[in-house]
C-alpha cells in the first residue's frame, strides 16, 4: 500500500495542490506530520482538506499555537504575527479540529499503515528539532528501541534539518522545474541550475546574484538570508532582497 507523507504545509494551498498533482495516482493513503497552518494565507482550506483526505495525522507546533494551545512568546516576531492572524481567521470547525489533533509520536495501525510512528519533532518530544548529527545521536538509543519493537517498521519525523556545509538551524531554497532541469535560488543568493533525479543531485552551474540582507534567521547570530521567491519572465530571473531587485538573463548566449 503506497503512502503519501506530507508535513509543514503551513497553510500554503498552492504548494499543496502542486504536490498532490505531482503525486496523483501514486498513493492510496495520506499521512501528515503536522503544521497544517501558520505563515500561509489559506488555513481553513488546508484544514478542510486534511479533515477530508488525511487518514492519520499528528499536531505540529504551529497547529498548537494557531489554535491557542501554545504561548506565542516562544516564537520569533514574524511567526507570532502569522499565528495571531491565523487564529483570527480560523472557523470554529477548523479551530476545533486543530485543538483535537493528537500529540506525537502516534503509532499507526490498520489502514494508516502497519507499525508506523509519526512524530512532528522527535519520538521523545513533539517540539524537538534535530539539527545536526549530534542532536540525532542523543536520540539514537531511543530510536533504536522503537525500531526494534516487533510491530515497528518505519519512523517518520519532521523537524530534522542537516543542510550541507556548516550546520545551521534553518536552510531554505526555492526550486522551480524547467524541463528536465531545475532552477534553485537559495537563501545565500545563489542561483543554481541542477539535475534532480532519483539517483541523485548533479549541479550544472551556479552564480551568486544577490547579497543576503534579511535578519529573520534569528537563531543564528549575524546570519543574513534571502527568503523571497524569484520571478521568471522573458528568459530572465528577477530576485530581490530588502534593498534591491536584480534581473539576470537566463538566455543562451550566442557564440
Amino acid at each position: 500500500m503506497p503512502f503519501l507523507i506530507v508535513s509543514d504545509i503551513h497553510a500554503n494551498l498552492e504548494a499543496l495542490e502542486a504536490v498532490l498533482e505531482d503525486a496523483h495516482g501514486r498513493y492510496d493513503r495520506i499521512l501528515c506530520l503536522g503544521d497544517l497552518v501558520g505563515y500561509g494565507a489559506d488555513p481553513n482550506a488546508i484544514v478542510e482538506w486534511a479533515r477530508a483526505s488525511v487518514r492519520c495525522i499528528v499536531r505540529g507546533n504551529h497547529d498548537k499555537a494557531g489554535a491557542g494551545e501554545d504561548p506565542l512568546y516562544i516564537y520569533n516576531a514574524n511567526a507570532q504575527a502569522a499565528l495571531e492572524w491565523t487564529h483570527s481567521q480560523l472557523t470554529p470547525e477548523s479551530l476545533a479540529y486543530l485543538q483535537a489533533l493528537p500529540r506525537g509520536p502516534l503509532r499507526t495501525a490498520g489502514e494508516c499503515g502497519p507499525g508506523f510512528d509519526l512524530a512532528h519533532g522527535s519520538p521523545l518530544d513533539e517540539d524537538d528539532y534535530l539539527i545536526s548529527a549530534g542532536d540525532a545521536a542523543l536520540l539514537r538509543r531511543s530510536i533504536e528501541r522503537i525500531l526494534a519493537l516487533p510491530d515497528q517498521t518505519r519512523l517518520f519525523m519532521c523537524h530534522d534539518y542537516m543542510p550541507g556545509g556548516r550546520e545551521v538551524r534553518w536552510a531554505n531554497a526555492f526550486i522551480v522545474a524547467q524541463g528536465e532541469r531545475f532552477i534553485l535560488f537559495n537563501e545565500h543568493g545563489n542561483l543554481i541550475i541542477a539535475s534532480l533525479t532519483p539517483t541523485g543531485y548533479k549541479e550544472i552551474s551556479r552564480a551568486n546574484i544577490l547579497e543576503p540582507t534579511n535578519t529573520m534567521a534569528q537563531t543564528e547570530k549575524g546570519r543574513k538570508v534571502i527568503w523571497s521567491h524569484p520571478a521568471f519572465a522573458d528568459r530572465c530571473v528577477f530576485a530581490r532582497n530588502d534593498k534591491e531587485i536584480v534581473c539576470v538573463s537566463l538566455a543562451k548566449q550566442e557564440k
